[in-house]
């Protein structure tokens, strides 16, 4: 079993002024690229913005433009600057999460509001605990576990078209987690030596764990 645990971020442009793509739009390659494009330019942005997968909004750490980056940061200082109030406190993990693959195949998308620190409570059900607390956004799937098993069982998932039930080796995990930790560890320090005007202590790492 080749097991991946890939961290993202969900990024959502206004898209007001863009004739959206139609309900199906996942379906369509061009149709869906050409949505994303016409509203990264409204945002300012010039690169071409691709997805883990088609149709979804989440972007791989470890794949993001330093320009993306930056204005996904800056967008975050942004928000918490708006509340008059910049303190340390008011920052907090930038949401997506992780995303689940199996031989190159996805189990498990980040569900609604999930966000980076979710890594922690992957790191738990790996080491066999706090399966009653794991949380990778709403809804989130039951996790029960044999000797060297964990069963996944969803009801709902959101986003759909991903399996509702699968089972994955906890040394398996294990070993995604390790390297989904190397992965943020780059994403944090790459997060720390980019310039705003708004100044933060460990940036990075407020925008991961926090």
């Amino acid at each position: 079993m080749s097991l991946s645990l890939i961290p993202v971020v969900e990024v959502l442009f206004s898209g007001n002024k863009v004739v959206k793509a139609n309900e199906n739009a996942w379906q369509s390659l061009s149709e869906w690229t050409a949505f994303q494009q016409a509203c990264a330019h409204l945002a300012g942005l010039e690169e071409l913005i691709k997805p883990i997968e088609i149709g979804y909004s989440f972007y791989k750490t470890s794949e993001l433009s330093l320009e993306l980056l930056h204005y996904i940061v800056e967008k975050e200082l942004a928000q918490v600057a708006s509340a008059n109030d910049m303190t340390i406190n008011n920052l907090s993990s930038l949401y997506g999460g992780f995303v689940l693959q199996e031989n190159g195949k996805t189990l498990l998308f980040p569900q609604t509001v999930g966000t980076l620190k979710n890594i922690e409570h992957w790191e738990n059900i790996a080491n066999g605990k706090g399966f009653e607390r794991f949380w990778i956004g709403e809804p989130s799937p039951t996790v029960n576990q044999t000797e060297k098993d964990l069963l996944f069982e969803f009801e709902h998932p959101n986003p759909p078209f991903v399996k509702t039930k699968f089972t994955i080796e906890k040394a398996a995990l294990k070993v995604a987690v390790a390297t989904a930790k190397e992965e943020l560890s780059i994403f944090e320090n790459l997060i720390n030596l980019l310039n705003f005007d708004v100044k933060v202590e460990n940036l990075g790492r407020q925008l991961i764990y926090q």
